[in-house]
């Protein structure tokens, strides 16, 4: 069962969703749905120690991060196939896995980038 819910968002926020609705090839309105029905992971301290924990090549290191090439295209490959035809649990379960590794990889990233300009490491993107 599901219910209908009428939100309004921030346009920083709204951004983001279209941008990751964008790059899965999925509609807008599902992409807020999963983020809702599959919250993003809660960063475990012991797994994931703070940026500021870091020494300046591992912040440099996080900065740079990119998610392996292999999942990448895993989970280019399911979110294409989501949008063609019905999926197996299995492959459900894999592609909200891959999303959970995709969007820890993102936060971790934004927080390497954030700490390796405000240690002077790299200048801002925006520069």
């Amino acid at each position: 069962m599901t219910n209908q819910v009428l939100v309004s968002i921030s346009d920083e926020a709204y951004e983001q969703f279209r941008w990751f609705a964008h790059w899965t090839n999925r509609d807008i309105a599902d992409v807020v749905a999963d983020s809702i029905n599959y919250p993003a992971p809660k960063l475990n301290p012991q797994v994931y120690p703070p940026v500021e924990q870091l020494s300046d090549t591992d912040v440099l290191a996080l900065a740079e991060s990119q998610m392996m090439p292999e999942a990448g295209e895993r989970l280019s490959e399911l979110s294409y196939k989501q949008q063609a035809e019905p999926m197996s649990a299995e492959e459900h379960a894999e592609l909200m896995a891959l999303l959970e590794i995709y969007q820890i990889g993102l936060v971790r990233k934004s927080q390497g980038l954030r700490e390796a300009v405000q240690r002077g490491l790299m200048k801002r993107l925006d520069e």
